[in-house]
């Protein structure tokens, strides 16, 4: 069975190799690789891209307390096809298009700091030593209920 086609009428794109597609190609052509670098792991290194385009549109006011990295990302390649998502709104109707958004690791420079990272480690040292998982807060006691 031949599986269907599917076709991308727009594409927004932000990565290592720049922030929209026209920058994008030509780097990806060139071997350009500025945005990448080698990071070192807990396991070892690792090859890694970080966006270095500057990620300017935040959430409007209303969703404020949805700004981060991440949703500046989205928002980012959003805006590269929102003439087509407007277009295909207006011709098919909100309710037949769909927009595929995603992300991967996009906080990867913002790593958790050492103490912390310490501390997460020793709590799930002591879980799995005692075989329960203890919280630094101590549990509220319910009533049991009666079967």
């Amino acid at each position: 069975m031949k599986a269907p086609s599917v076709y991308l009428h727009a594409l927004g794109m932000i990565n290592a190799l720049g922030g929209d597609l026209d920058s994008i190609v030509p780097a990806l052509a060139a071997s350009d690789a500025r945005g990448m670098a080698s990071m070192h792991t807990g396991i070892g290194d690792a090859f890694v891209g970080s966006v270095v385009t500057p990620l300017e549109l935040a959430p409007s006011a209303d969703l404020a307390r949805y700004d981060c990295r991440n949703n500046r990302l989205l928002l980012a390649a959003l805006a590269q096809i929102a003439p087509a998502v407007d277009a295909a709104r207006e011709r098919y109707g909100a309710h037949r298009i769909g927009v595929v958004l995603g992300t991967s690791t996009s906080a990867s420079k913002r790593r958790k700091p050492r103490s912390s990272i310490r501390h997460k480690r020793a709590r799930c040292r002591r879980a799995s030593i005692t075989g329960r998982w203890r919280s630094a807060r101590p549990r509220r006691s319910r009533p049991r209920r009666s079967a």
